[in-house]
């Protein structure tokens, strides 16, 4: 998105098209698998929620979907093309939305922490909370276990049951079938804890025994990206990366700028223009 809060559209040589909208403010941009739609969250003004839209590329056009129910959320599309999660909050506990986009029916709602599309888009991984009788020191108070919801069906099945030990956040689920998760050891006696990363394969309804986490795709990794960028943008203002269909080149916001890093060659990150939510748009 461009600084005056509209859609443009940007080649990796920084030349700009667009804009694409022209009123309101536009958040949260995210392109359909095939690269021929582009979601967005539309704010008319303040007292209006939003509304999310699809910008369709070929007829150079916008319609509406569904309400955004709140000002603050993330647009992820399922791989499959047909379905739009619709992430929103403030907190560490979010409120997400699985949006059918044939139809615009809400299929789905809950509230978890952390979320992952299986590669095929069937299923989603979600770190639901799990209630215990005594509070944990934490901001959600509960544990969270991993449960994986089927969207065909709307059944969950608990992977590994939270505990107040033991918590579960889904990071990714990789290309290769792995669900790439953090395990949050807790101590409640000194009110902090251990992150260990581990990843399992999910298979008809079946988890086998997890493994530490190992040949993770810098892609699904945002350490492994931090690492290799220059020391100047390792920090938290480094974020919404985007990768090229070819794995080359990533587009990422840094402060007001985006900016674009060469993957494979490495070197200085390229200034493109002010922005935000920089999204590379794929391979139609």
């Amino acid at each position: 998105m461009g600084k005056d809060q509209q859609l443009w559209l940007t080649t990796p040589a920084g030349q700009r098209q667009g804009p694409l909208t022209s009123e309101g403010q536009v958040e949260s941009p995210a392109w359909s698998p095939d690269g021929k739609t582009l979601a967005y969250i539309h704010q008319v003004d303040e007292q209006n929620l939003g509304q999310v839209m699809l910008y369709n590329l070929d007829e150079e056009r916008s319609a509406a979907l569904v309400e955004a129910p709140e000002r603050s959320g993330e647009l992820e599309w399922s791989p499959d093309g047909r379905h739009l999660l619709l992430d929103s909050g403030t907190g560490s506990v979010r409120q997400l939305a699985i949006v059918e986009v044939a139809s615009g029916a809400v299929l789905y709602e809950t509230s978890a922490l952390g979320s992952a599309w299986s590669p095929d888009g069937l299923h989603l991984a979600l770190g639901l909370c799990q209630p215990l009788e005594t509070p944990l020191s934490l901001e959600t108070g509960d544990s969270v276990s991993l449960v994986i919801l089927t969207l065909e069906t709307g059944e969950k099945q608990v992977i590994f049951e939270g505990t107040s030990k033991q918590l579960y956040f889904p990071r990714a689920w990789l290309p290769d079938g792995r669900l790439f998760f953090d395990q949050l050891d807790w101590d409640e006696r000194i009110q902090t804890g251990d992150y260990a990363r581990w990843t399992a394969t999910y298979t008809s309804g079946h988890i086998d025994e997890p493994q530490p986490a190992q040949d993770i795709p810098a892609a699904f990794d945002r350490d492994a990206i931090l690492a290799r960028l220059p020391d100047e943008f390792r920090s938290a203002s480094t974020h919404s990366f985007s990768w090229s269909s070819d794995g080359q080149w990533i587009v990422f916001q840094f402060g007001n700028g985006i900016y674009l890093f060469d993957w494979k060659a490495g070197g200085e990150p390229r200034y493109l223009a002010d922005g935000t939510s920089p999204v590379w748009q794929p391979l139609q």
